[in-house]
């Protein structure tokens, strides 16, 4: 574990030191340091749109009856098909 633990210690040294924290951290204010935003904005719409277009995966939910039947139903954001078990 202690080697995990340096491992990350130093990809962390690493990543702190990047040119973009730099520019950070210069900033005097807020509004300055928000500046990356809108350059940033492109990525973050593009990985919502990528989280719309993979489906949901599909839940498989049984409907128990008192007698110990039930439907299956195939669920996800779309309207489920309903099937008898067997």
């Amino acid at each position: 574990m202690l080697v995990v633990k340096e491992y990350l210690d130093k990809k962390q040294s690493i990543f702190a030191h990047h040119p973009f924290f730099f520019v950070l951290n210069k900033q005097d204010n807020f509004s300055e340091g928000m500046a990356f935003v809108p350059r940033l904005m492109f990525w973050v719409m593009a990985f919502q749109d990528i989280l719309n277009i993979i489906p949901p995966p599909f839940v498989f939910v049984v409907l128990k009856r008192g007698d110990n039947t039930g439907i299956g139903l195939a669920t996800n954001t779309t309207p489920s098909t309903p099937f008898i078990e067997d």
